[in-house]
């Protein structure tokens, strides 16, 4: 039996910008020098998020408790500004009800399904999904990097987990996506909502998805002497990790 090959959204969107990068990184498992707080943030605010939206909707734990969504040493990887910030912005974010809890939700759901070109898989968590929507949270340090709607509808995450749905749900036309915005820099939450239909997911799978596993595949024969036959940069400066 082969073995799984398996890909995410985010390889999906740095084989977009360089094939050679995405080959360095993830072919060849050649390490990336990156530092961990620039994720600690988003971790933890997520880990808090996470609480919240798996209680009930009176907001009780599986106890039978209330929920706390910040329990002792929840803030651990964060310094204490980014903690009380942290805070801050999930109160608010479920008092403006950016962060809400949807009927029938799933959290933190993972999405793994054959791409249908050889052993190729895909793989992700999807925040909350509920009946008719599919949500991601985003932390930014500015709205100048959020995504727009139309944006939203070209994103390769966002439309994997749409077509994962599309697929478990032939039957449905519209699949509606969310973001959901906290600003790092800011006491700002924000969401942003738009709808992806059946049509498009199919043109996504046959321009984006089908032709990127393709040449991920292709690619992974390569061998280490013969990095140069691999495709560069696509995008300016989208190579630069490996010069």
């Amino acid at each position: 039996m082969t073995d799984k090959f398996w890909i995410s959204p985010s390889q999906i969107d740095t084989f977009n910008d360089c094939p050679r990068s995405w080959w360095f990184r993830y072919a060849r498992k050649m390490p990336v020098e990156e530092k961990q707080e620039q994720f600690d943030y988003g971790n933890v605010l997520h880990e808090a998020a996470e609480r919240w939206l798996k209680a009930d909707d009176r907001g009780y734990d599986e106890s039978g408790k209330p929920v706390d969504i910040f329990p002792k040493g929840w803030a651990s990887k964060v310094n204490s500004d980014q903690a009380k910030h942290i805070k801050e912005l999930l109160e608010l974010g479920i008092k403006e009800g950016v962060l809400r809890r949807l009927p029938d939700r799933q959290v933190e759901v993972w999405m793994k399904h054959p791409v249908g070109v050889g052993n190729v898989w895909i793989r992700g968590v999807i925040d909350q999904l509920g009946r008719e929507v599919i949500e991601d949270h985003k932390t930014t340090s500015s709205r100048r990097w959020a995504l727009g709607k139309k944006k939203l509808r070209q994103d390769n995450k966002m439309l994997s987990y749409a077509w994962w749905e599309w697929k478990r749900h032939p039957e449905r036309d519209v699949f509606r996506l969310r973001l959901n915005y906290f600003n790092k820099k800011e006491l700002e939450v924000w969401e942003v909502t738009t709808p992806v239909t059946a049509l498009e997911l199919q043109r996504w799978e046959q321009d984006i998805l089908l032709p990127t596993a393709t040449d991920m595949q292709r690619y992974t024969e390569v061998e280490d002497h013969d990095w140069e036959k691999v495709e560069g940069p696509r995008v300016k400066d989208a190579c630069k990790k490996y010069n």
